[in-house]
């Protein structure tokens, strides 16, 4: 919060550079810090897991889609833009102070050293409630843990390294995008991002009661499917006004639901 707050005095493009990738490392470490202890607050409750990673998360695409209506509000009223940045610094650093008070969540017991053996064990004479054993291609990984983290740990990582590649990019692509090729106004374009997160902000609100009577696989799907759909709307079709908010409400929604149900899935896995 000190980073974003010395953006509006830096002189020198390194120097925003230097303070933007503080600010990465801290709001991942916030985010993983959440979501951590989201995952030890509901350790083997499933659908309350679910809800609880959508809603909170929805904090994240709630502030991005105010920033840019505090950016043209700071603009207008008093004429610099840059003094958004010490606005929003000040209004994130108090409720960040407030959680440093509470309580945290526990963290939940260790599984027996044993389970691994047992699992193996269970797989082999049939009598195991797992799917799938610990052989991928004919190659016995040794153990159900081992096949656990590499048909479903590793894949769901890419994923979530690629899901959030394409919502950080697209916000940020999405105004320069709409400025030069569909020629929109630079107010219209800061509007088109704003729409971008507000699509965000409803689709993830929406999973959150959706989390808790559907599995995170079954919303997983349709929403891949929305965001492919609605990023290669905006790729292949001629650039207007119509077209750019179309697709960015469904690439908004689509990409919404994607991390924490993908949180929520490896969850399940412990």
């Amino acid at each position: 919060f000190l980073c974003l707050g010395a953006v509006p005095s830096c002189s020198a493009l390194h120097q925003v550079a230097s303070l933007y990738l503080l600010i990465g490392l801290a709001s991942g470490l916030g985010n993983a810090t959440a979501n951590t202890s989201l995952t030890w607050a509901w350790h083997g409750a499933a659908p309350q897991l679910a809800a609880a990673f959508n809603l909170v998360n929805s904090c994240f695409p709630l502030g991005g889609s105010a920033a840019p209506l505090v950016v043209l509000a700071s603009e207008r009223r008093v004429g610099n833009s840059l003094a958004a940045f010490s606005a929003i610094s000040v209004a994130a650093l108090l409720p960040a102070a407030g959680c440093a008070l509470l309580q945290p969540p526990t963290a939940p017991p260790p599984p027996p050293e044993e389970r691994a053996e047992e699992e193996k064990e269970g797989a082999a004479d049939g009598s195991s409630r797992a799917v799938g054993g610990s052989t991928v291609l004919g190659i016995d990984l040794g153990s159900r843990r081992a096949y656990v983290r590499c048909t479903v740990h590793a894949p769901l990582l890419l994923t979530t390294t690629l899901c959030i590649g394409a919502e950080i990019a697209y916000a940020a692509w999405v105004y320069a995008y709409a400025a030069h090729h569909a020629e929109m106004r630079s107010d219209e374009a800061a509007y088109l991002s704003s729409l971008y997160w507000s699509a965000f902000v409803v689709g993830r609100l929406s999973a959150t009661p959706l989390a808790a009577y559907f599995s995170p696989g079954s919303i997983l799907v349709p929403s891949l499917a929305l965001e492919v759909l609605s990023l290669l709307a905006l790729a292949l079709l001629p650039p207007s006004s119509n077209v750019m908010r179309a697709g960015t409400v469904g690439a908004g929604v689509g990409v919404s639901m994607l991390f924490s149900n993908i949180l929520s899935l490896l969850a399940r896995y412990g």
